[in-house]
């Protein structure tokens, strides 16, 4: 370590422990610890949210081209205007209980904590899931279910899209945490990679759309299950006070007693410093001195191109909008699941 006539000090970290040289202005930096086998492990458990979501996008738009699902739901005997106003409805549900389910999940994640929101997630989700993969009856009333089952379906989809990246940020060190933060969008990606391989099969089976839209339960109660021996968010235990769990958490998540004591310290200096400044507001979102007017914009608006690029169409309408395009003796099973796993590979994250 040294330091040069501007104040700046530089500290060279081990390998292992990052790529880069850091450096600051007037402190002295101290590894983070770098990876460990719980970050890792907590990372992929808590990611598994993401697969269900992933899973989700994927098995539903697939089963619009299934015969045992059109048949279920009476498609042979209703206009084309009617079924393409049943699609619509069986894929906005989706989103708009995620928009319900993300709404109070911050305010819920601060209160309870990260980990029992993300379990409550997941049976929420199992819930709706299992609605979805057991309407039964006429087609109005199957359709009915269906559109129950999305809704709340997408209300734990919302709560996991809100609470896991932010669990999985809050748990990682420094240095990884832009990187472990990906595994959400990652596993969203192989999820729709799986449900879209899997309806190729599937479609073979009057009872496969099912599957499509149920088999993700599994993974749901997984993740429930799982989630019971993850350690809380180290963050959420230093802002409510809790000095004895979030040292003891820490020392289990860093490679070394220095980096845990450090983050320590640093977590519970900023928790002072957020409640000397007293509770903050939407206000204070569009005000000058706090900067984050702009930050709040590009984060609305990165949301907002997301979709209107077109790619939730492309998600959820794959097989329905290639089936245009090629015959109906060679049913378009194949080509969206190449596209799919083509985006995969586009979107595996890198360091």
């Amino acid at each position: 370590s040294a330091t040069d006539h501007l104040g700046c000090s530089f500290t060279m970290r081990p390998a292992h422990a990052t790529k880069a040289l850091d450096i600051s202005v007037g402190t002295r930096v101290e590894a983070d610890g770098g990876l460990t086998p719980l970050v890792l492990l907590v990372s992929a458990v808590a990611a598994i949210g993401g697969f269900v979501f992933g899973y989700d996008i994927g098995g539903g738009g697939g089963s619009f081209a299934m015969e045992g699902f059109q048949t279920q739901f009476g498609w042979a005997n209703k206009s084309e205007a009617v079924r393409a106003d049943e699609i619509g409805w069986i894929s906005a549900l989706l989103t708009l209980g995620a928009a319900a389910g993300a709404a109070p999940s911050g305010i819920l994640s601060d209160r309870v904590g990260r980990r029992p929101c993300i379990i409550t997630s997941a049976l929420i989700f199992s819930i709706g899931a299992s609605l979805q993969a057991f309407a039964s009856g006429s087609p109005s009333a199957s359709l009915a279910q269906l559109y129950v089952g999305r809704l709340v379906g997408g209300f734990g989809v919302g709560m996991l899209s809100t609470t896991v990246p932010v669990y999985i940020a809050e748990c990682a060190p420094g240095s990884w945490r832009g990187s472990l933060s990906m595994c959400w969008q990652f596993a969203i990606v192989i999820g729709i990679v799986v449900a879209s391989l899997a309806n190729v099969p599937l479609a073979h089976w009057d009872q496969g759309w099912r599957v499509s839209y149920g088999g993700n339960v599994v993974f749901a109660l997984l993740l429930a299950l799982l989630m019971v021996w993850m350690p809380e968010s180290p963050r959420w235990l230093g802002q409510r006070g809790r000095e004895a769990a979030l040292r003891r958490t820490l020392s289990r998540l860093r490679s070394s007693t220095l980096a845990a004591e450090e983050e320590a310290t640093s977590i519970e200096a900023k928790a002072a410093e957020e409640a000397a400044g007293g509770a903050s507001s939407w206000r204070g979102l569009l005000r000058r001195p706090l900067a984050m007017r702009h930050r709040m914009l590009l984060g609305v608006a990165l949301q907002c191109w997301q979709p209107l690029a077109g790619i939730n169409a492309i998600m959820f309408f794959a097989p329905k909008i290639l089936l245009a395009y090629f015959s109906a003796e060679a049913p378009p099973r194949l080509p969206p699941h190449i596209w799919q796993l083509r985006r995969h590979v586009c979107q595996h994250p890198r360091r």
